[in-house]
C-alpha cells in the first residue's frame, strides 16, 4: 500500500510546486462531488417515495411529437435521434403541460432514425393518454408513474470518495516534505509571484469583458429604451408552447403599429436573451400567457424608431446563452404553431372593458379568437384567392412569407 501511493521526486521549481497542489485540489474536488452524492441521491428517491403517495392519474391528451437531431462529438462523433413528446391535461379546471415520459426525466434517445421514429408512432397527435401528476404540484407530471432510485449509487461514490482523500493527503504531505528539504532561491520566488499576479490580473480582465458584454445591454435596455416603449394591444395566433434548450415559451403574436396599414408578427416574450433558468419556470409563464389570451390582456412593446425590436414584456435577458448545440427538428408529427393566415375570414371576439390609457383595439377580420390556433395554409390546401397574380405583392402574401 506504501509503494501504492508513493509519488516521484518533486522538481525544485515553482510550477512543480504549483502543479502538486492543484492535483491534491483536485482530489478533493472529487471527494467532495462524492460526499454530495451520498447526500443528495438517498434524499431524492426518499422525495420520490413520498410523491408516490400524491400521485393522481388522468386523462390527457398528447399535442405534439417530434424528432430532433443531435451530433455528438465526444467521445466518438455520432449522431442521435431524441423523441420529445408534449401532452397537456386539466386539473381543477386549468390546463397544465408537460413532456416527461417518466417521473425520472428519462429521455428517448436512440442511435437508429429508424427506432426513433417508430417510437413516434406510438404518440401520434391527439391521442388520448393517462397523465400522471403530484397533487401537491401538478406541473410535475409523466406518462409512466415508474421511477428509477439513485441510492446503489451511494457505494461506489463511497469507495471513490474514500480513495480520492487518501491520495490528496498522501500527495500533500509528500510535497510539503520535499520543499522543506529542497528549498526555493528568493529570485526563483519573485519571478513566481510576478508571474501568478499577472495571470490573475489577465483572468480578472476576462471576468470584467464577459460581464459587461453581458450587462451593458441590459443597463441600456432599462436606463434608455424601456422609458421610451411604445405599446399597443396584441393577439396571440395560438397556444404558446415551451420549446428551445434552455426552455422558453414559443408565442407568436400579431400587432399593428400607429400609423402603419400592415399587421407586424412577433415572436418575443422578452428582450434580448428567451430563455430561462428552468423548464417549470418556463412552463408557468406559457400558462400565464394562456390565462392572459383567454382575459385579452396581451400588450406589445416595442421602439418606436424600430418596431421589429418588440416583445411582451419590457424585461431584458442579457446577450449571453446557455444553450446547446443542434440542428433543427425533423420528421414533425405536426408543424408547431407558427401562422400568421387563416383560411377564410373571422371575426374578433367583443372587446371587453379596458383602461383609458390603453390603445383602440385592432379590428382585423383575419384574426381568430384568442386562444385559438391558427390553421396554417399549405400550397395544396390554399384557396386560388389568396395568390396574387405574378408580379404582384400584398400584404397576406408579405405575411405568409
Amino acid at each position: 500500500i506504501r509503494r501504492a501511493f508513493s509519488f516521484r521526486p518533486m522538481a525544485p521549481t515553482i510550477g512543480a510546486r504549483a502543479l502538486r497542489v492543484y492535483a491534491a485540489l483536485a482530489f478533493l474536488s472529487v471527494a467532495g462531488v462524492c460526499a454530495l452524492v451520498c447526500w443528495a441521491f438517498p434524499r431524492q428517491d426518499r422525495l420520490a417515495s413520498a410523491r408516490d403517495g400524491r400521485l393522481r392519474s388522468v386523462d390527457g391528451e398528447i399535442r405534439s411529437t417530434e424528432i430532433q437531431t443531435w451530433k455528438m462529438r465526444r467521445p466518438r462523433r455520432r449522431i442521435e435521434w431524441e423523441v420529445s413528446v408534449r401532452y397537456t391535461f386539466e386539473v381543477g379546471g386549468r390546463e397544465y403541460s408537460g413532456q416527461h415520459l417518466d417521473f425520472s426525466h428519462t429521455s428517448a434517445k436512440f442511435s437508429a432514425e429508424a427506432d426513433a421514429a417508430r417510437f413516434q408512432s406510438r404518440y401520434p397527435e391527439r391521442k388520448r393518454v393517462t397523465v400522471w401528476y403530484d397533487s401537491a404540484d401538478p406541473w410535475d407530471s409523466a406518462l409512466d408513474p415508474a421511477w428509477v432510485p439513485v441510492t446503489p449509487y451511494v457505494i461506489p461514490a463511497v469507495a471513490v470518495g474514500t480513495l480520492s482523500v487518501v491520495v490528496a493527503f498522501s500527495l500533500a504531505r509528500d510535497t510539503l516534505r520535499w520543499a522543506r528539504e529542497n528549498p526555493l532561491p528568493p529570485e526563483k520566488i519573485a519571478r513566481g509571484l510576478a508571474n501568478l499576479r499577472n495571470a490573475s490580473a489577465a483572468l480578472a480582465g476576462l471576468a470584467v469583458v464577459v460581464l459587461l458584454v453581458h450587462f451593458l445591454p441590459v443597463l441600456w435596455h432599462h436606463v434608455v429604451v424601456k422609458p421610451r416603449l411604445g405599446t399597443v394591444d396584441a393577439f396571440l395566433t395560438g397556444a404558446p408552447d415551451v420549446r428551445g434548450d434552455p426552455p422558453y415559451p414559443d408565442v407568436q403574436y400579431l400587432f399593428k403599429v400607429e400609423g402603419e396599414t400592415e399587421l407586424r408578427l412577433g415572436s418575443s416574450w422578452r428582450f434580448g436573451r428567451l430563455g430561462m433558468e428552468s423548464e417549470a419556470a418556463a412552463e408557468a409563464l406559457a400558462a400565464r400567457l394562456r390565462d392572459e389570451n383567454v382575459a385579452s390582456s396581451h400588450v406589445v412593446h416595442f421602439v418606436p424608431g424600430d418596431p421589429s425590436r418588440n416583445a411582451l414584456s419590457t424585461d431584458h435577458g442579457g446577450v449571453l446563452s446557455r444553450a446547446r448545440r443542434r440542428e433543427r427538428p425533423r420528421l414533425r408529427a405536426r408543424p408547431p404553431p407558427r401562422s400568421s393566415l387563416v383560411e377564410g375570414p373571422a371575426s374578433l371576439p367583443p372587446e371587453p372593458a379596458r383602461r383609458a390609457s390603453r390603445p383602440a383595439r385592432l379590428a382585423i377580420p383575419e384574426l381568430t379568437r384568442p386562444g385559438a390556433e391558427l390553421r396554417r395554409l399549405t400550397p395544396q390546401a390554399r384557396p386560388r384567392s389568396a395568390s396574387p397574380a405574378r408580379g404582384t405583392s400584398s400584404s397576406r402574401t408579405r405575411a405568409l412569407r
